[in-house]
């Protein structure tokens, strides 16, 4: 009687969680799509992909997730796609969601540094169960008890029910591309299943309700490779709440390799241990549910084990794309031009000893030939000069000595001093 009891609360939980509430994560700060589409796109240069398993209560009654998102950005816009299984218990209950979404983000404020965005996600969501796994009272004999072959005596209209969803939600964000600013502060709220579609296994109508999560948080950079980030979530749908609240503290190590460690608690359910290490562009996380709740005595104190797997590879950034120039035909080059010294310019040779005497003389007669303005004179044994000057010097030395061995040939008379220009 005490099986047949545990056992129908077991049904009977399975059954108002998958009617009142969805299933939930402990790492939903690494699952950012899985509850507020306008995350699409958040943080990333170019694609992110990610994975997570969690099992809760495995012995007495095994809830299992499994999800896959992946998201992508394009300057502004940010594109998701949502796969999502959730199985509770023994009974067979799934629930399967399969979707895709956008979003939009807008940048504000000096150097933008202020970000809001919007995302819409719109998708199919299917629930099922198996019959065959459930017990009814009709299978209860009072001789023999229960008896598996026994007919249940009960019809269902369907297993299954397949409904369209659509989500919703809003983020803004603080200086996430800023490396100058030391406080980040991040929020959003997001709106679930806002059609409200309406599912029925039996005669009667089942409606979905709306689903509202309200997360926030900052990161806070306490020194230069250490991060502290506070962060909340809270969840109502129907009558179900939940508010999950923690810290996570990352260490970067110069290898760019990041450790993080966190510890959280969902308030009247359980407390969560959380670990996780990236390795370059590969988040691994684990974290464990430890139940604090009444049902740890059914579940033999059992929580619930969970690991996500966050693969963001960066692509490159709009504008610094380098573009290798076009090769240069050969026949377009010309050869370099060769520079010949110009022919006004002449090296001096060493004046002969009569050369230096008219210069002499030339010098004391206060006439001495002048340079043209410009030209540079430098003061060595061998001294540049203007060639056609070097002409008129050798010539006037010349008449000079002609004009010497006349005057010795001819009796003494008066002599006129004679300029040579």
């Amino acid at each position: 009687m005490r099986k047949f009891l545990r056992l129908t609360f077991i049904l009977l939980t399975c059954s108002l969680l998958l009617k009142g509430q969805d299933a939930h994560l402990s790492q939903y700060f690494n699952h950012g799509v899985f509850y507020n589409p306008a995350n699409a796109g958040a943080n990333i240069q170019n694609i992110r992909l990610t994975a997570n398993y969690r099992s809760q209560w495995s012995q007495a009654s095994p809830f299992k997730t499994q999800t896959i998102t992946f998201d992508k950005r394009v300057n502004r816009v940010g594109f998701s796609l949502l796969m999502s299984k959730n199985s509770a218990g023994k009974t067979g209950f799934t629930r399967l969601n399969i979707g895709g979404g956008m979003s939009y983000r807008y940048a504000f404020g000096d150097d933008e540094n202020h970000e809001i965005a919007g995302g819409l996600q719109v998708g199919m969501m299917q629930k099922s169960f198996n019959p065959d796994k459930l017990t009814f009272d009709n299978q209860y004999q009072d001789d023999i008890g229960f008896d598996p072959n026994a007919p249940s005596m009960e019809v269902f209209a369907n297993t299954k029910a397949t409904r369209p969803f659509m989500n919703a939600g809003v983020t803004y964000s603080y200086g996430v591309n800023n490396a100058d600013v030391k406080v980040k502060p991040f929020a959003g709220i997001a709106f679930s299943q806002i059609n409200k579609p309406k599912e029925s296994y039996i005669e009667t109508d089942n409606v979905n309700n709306i689903k509202t999560t309200i997360h926030g948080g900052a990161s806070i950079t306490v020194a230069e490779n250490v991060e502290v980030k506070p962060m909340a979530m809270y969840m109502k749908q129907d009558v179900f709440t939940e508010l999950n609240y923690g810290v996570v503290t990352s260490f970067a190590f110069e290898n760019t390799n990041t450790f993080h460690v966190g510890l959280f608690n969902r308030n009247k359910d359980a407390a969560i241990v959380y670990a996780g290490y990236q390795i370059n562009k590969l988040l691994i996380g684990t974290s464990y549910d430890v139940n604090t709740s009444q049902l740890k005595g059914a579940t033999k104190g059992q929580g619930a084990f969970e690991v996500s797997l966050v693969y963001t590879p960066q692509g490159k950034k709009a504008g610094n794309t380098i573009k290798k120039p076009k090769p240069v035909e050969k026949k377009n080059i010309k050869p370099p031009t060769k520079l010949t010294p110009p022919a006004f310019y002449s090296l001096a040779p060493t004046l002969s000893s009569t050369i230096k005497e008219s210069k002499v003389e030339m010098g004391l007669a206060g006439n001495k030939p002048e340079l043209p303005s410009g030209v540079y004179q430098p003061k060595t044994k061998d001294k540049i000069i203007p060639l056609d000057k070097l002409i008129a010097m050798e010539n006037a030395a010349a008449t000079d000595n002609a004009a010497a061995t006349v005057a010795e040939s001819k009796p003494a008379a008066k002599t006129k001093s004679v300029a040579v220009e």
